[in-house]
């Protein structure tokens, strides 16, 4: 992690063991992670400054091509630092250096002599960065939440930014506790000056076109070069690795390709989200763990289930800073680290890319002609379906009448007094789309891939475990944007792509599996929440207490608790479960932020 405060006007800084110091004008810390301790100052590998130039480098993260930027440039060596080698490419190309690289980083750039400073983040935002500008002084973090509280702690929090965090999450991702504070988007740039901050795209996947002259031949050949070379890239042997595994594609040929690079390595974990623990269904149709069970067994992974009770429910609706699927995330961090792991491989991203599903399929097929394809997927024989497929995913789409799985669930949406008009976008703008690379564009400019990315990256730091998202490599994003519609259909089979690329590496098993339910964990979710629910009822009156839940009906609140408590049913509960935990995440928000943690 880096963190530092630049001051347009020279003054003198306050010095300690943590925060570094060049000419009075740029201090600094960092606290970045190695296999083998913490370290809490700056070192190589995060940090260059060249006097003569006038500049000054921050880093955090890892950019995995910067041996091939270093040979583009000029007079510069290959085995120079990482800071080093960004330095004399900002130099030489300027902001847009930033778009050649593929990682995931966090830069800061200064410019003494300019007075200048210059924020850079990832293409896909794995590396959170924030920045907020008082006076002269300019404060910049890779702890957006820290940053804020650190500055504004005293202000009351937006509003806007509770009911969004909560009610909502990932929907205005830039949405900050105060609006001074700044997150950089992802694949943007901030510049600062004494007079002004501007954010900028440095990365326009809009650009990409699509290529028509690809074969389904062509493209299985590079995207399984692609995918190979992404997993090995962000290997590291100085790493005790393991991985996600589901009993999906994504997560299981991640896991499968990192175990090749580890074979030195006795034991590597692959950690399920489903759990394994007393209280089993009686009966489920389909069990997720003999999946996770055939990939690890494949792939000589050795697999660790979970387990999911009230403890670990209320645990996260408790964890102020990390609200992002913590509740399944939080044991395999604290498994990993029991097991010595601090890196762990993830599938995430591989839906809304290289494994991605129907969405924009059909439109595209009618759009371009594709007659004999979409009628292979829907044949005549069927008109029920074939109707569905025109009416539901070709007409509603591209009228922009479709949903999204962010809209506000309505059992908590009643117990909100204030409507939150300015917050609220109709549904029929919240997901719009009428091909599938508009649904890829949209997809990046949700920034959900980079919610979680960055709830991870935080929780993970706090513990000493990294995370590498093979599946969101810049370079396997951007090739789809390039791959045609017709590539993605065989009459009507799903994620013929990453299918293919997984034959010989995943169980049969997993590859003809369409299923993406995990009744299992769904068993266990809510047993959880349910016992997590009837003990969060009483704590009712202290929620009431917290100003900053005016917002809430407490009044049909309690009318509806009185009636769960009197007929004691499940439909009755899930009446008052979802505010329950709407109310204990923002209010353990609000003590965690105005507190002294």
């Amino acid at each position: 992690m880096i963190y530092g405060t630049f001051n347009f006007i020279k003054q003198k800084c306050n010095r300690n063991a943590n925060i570094g110091s060049l000419d009075e004008k740029l201090s600094w810390g960092s606290s970045i992670f190695s296999s083998k301790r913490i370290l809490s100052y700056p070192t190589k590998d995060n940090f260059f400054y060249c006097k003569s130039l006038g500049t000054i480098i921050l880093f955090d993260g890892f950019v995995y091509n910067i041996a091939k930027l270093a040979n583009k440039l000029n007079n510069v060596n290959s085995n120079s630092n990482t800071p080093k080698i960004i330095a004399k490419a900002f130099l030489e190309w300027g902001p847009r250096f930033a778009e050649k690289l593929n990682g995931d980083f966090a830069i800061c750039v200064c410019l003494e002599k300019k007075n200048e400073l210059y924020f850079f983040r990832d293409h896909l935002g794995l590396r959170p960065l924030s920045v907020a500008k008082i006076g002269s002084k300019v404060y910049f973090s890779t702890d957006p939440l820290g940053l804020s509280k650190a500055l504004f702690q005293d202000e009351l929090i937006d509003p806007d930014f509770i009911t969004n965090r909560f009610l909502f999450e990932g929907f205005r991702y830039e949405l900050m506790p105060n609006k001074q504070v700044i997150k950089v988007l992802p694949g943007h740039y901030l510049r600062v000056t004494p007079n002004e901050m501007e954010m900028r795209p440095y990365w326009h996947p809009e650009k990409i076109k699509t290529d028509r002259s690809l074969t389904f031949e062509q493209v299985v050949k590079d995207l399984k070069a692609l995918l190979e070379d992404a997993v090995r890239i962000r290997t590291d042997q100085d790493f005790t690795a393991a991985a996600h595994v589901s009993g999906g594609l994504d997560s299981g040929i991640v896991a499968a390709l990192a175990r090749k690079h580890y074979t030195n390595q006795k034991a590597f974990y692959g950690f399920s989200w489903t759990p394994l623990q007393s209280g089993e269904p009686e009966k489920v149709e389909f069990d997720e763990r003999e999946l996770v069970n055939a990939t690890c067994q494949k792939a000589n992974i050795k697999p660790v289930f979970t387990t999911l009770k009230k403890e670990n429910y209320l645990a996260q609706l408790s964890s102020w800073k990390y609200p992002s699927e913590m509740i399944f995330e939080q044991e395999v961090v604290q498994k990993a680290k029991e097991k010595g792991i601090n890196l762990i491989f993830s599938g995430w991203g591989g839906d809304e890319f290289i494994s991605c599903g129907n969405r924009g399929v059909d439109a595209d097929l009618i759009r371009q002609f594709a007659w004999k394809s979409f009628l292979k997927k829907y044949p005549l024989r069927k008109p029920k379906r074939l109707l569905g497929a025109l009416v539901f995913n070709v007409i509603f789409p591209s009228w922009r009448r479709t949903y999204s799985k962010y809209k506000t669930d309505p059992l908590v949406y009643q117990y909100i007094r204030k409507r939150l008009a300015s917050n609220i976008i109709p549904r029929k703008e919240r997901f719009k789309y009428n091909s599938r690379r508009r649904v890829h564009l949209q997809l990046l400019a949700m920034y959900h891939l980079a919610n979680r990315a960055e709830d991870w990256y935080l929780h993970g730091k706090q513990h000493g475990i990294e995370y590498r998202y093979p599946l969101l490599d810049k370079r396997i994003v951007e090739y789809m944007l390039k791959v045609p519609s017709n590539i993605l259909v065989n009459g009507n089979n799903h994620r013929i792509l990453l299918r293919e690329l997984a034959k010989g590496i995943l169980p049969e098993a997993v590859l003809k599996n369409k299923s993406k339910d995990d009744p299992v964990k769904s068993h266990y979710f809510r047993l959880a929440a349910g016992a997590a629910t009837k003990e969060l009822i009483g704590e009712v009156d202290e929620f009431r207490k917290n100003p900053e839940l005016s917002h809430v009906d407490f009044d049909l609140l309690d009318k509806n608790i009185r009636t769960y408590l009197e007929k004691n049913s499940e439909e009755n509960l899930e009446q008052i479960s979802g505010i329950l935990y709407y109310l204990k995440s923002a209010h353990e928000f609000t003590k965690g932020y105005y507190g002294k943690d």
